[in-house]
């Protein structure tokens, strides 16, 4: 599996939620290659959607 590095989803919204908790206002989507990431576009909707405009920092290498 080449997502094996991927954390699963409800560990990467608790991640955000803490973030948020903590008082970030923003974020940046990167480590590995961010467009690897199955759960990338419900990512980036959880994060508008908690006040956290998102960044992806990417080299653009994405599933075919």
């Amino acid at each position: 599996n080449d997502l094996f590095t991927v954390q699963d989803w409800d560990r990467q919204k608790r991640q955000l939620t803490d973030a948020r908790g903590r008082g970030c206002d923003c974020c940046d989507i990167s480590g590995g290659e961010p467009m690897q990431n199955p759960n990338v576009v419900e990512l980036v909707r959880f994060c508008a959607d908690s006040g956290l405009p998102a960044r992806i920092i990417t080299s653009l290498i994405c599933p075919a």
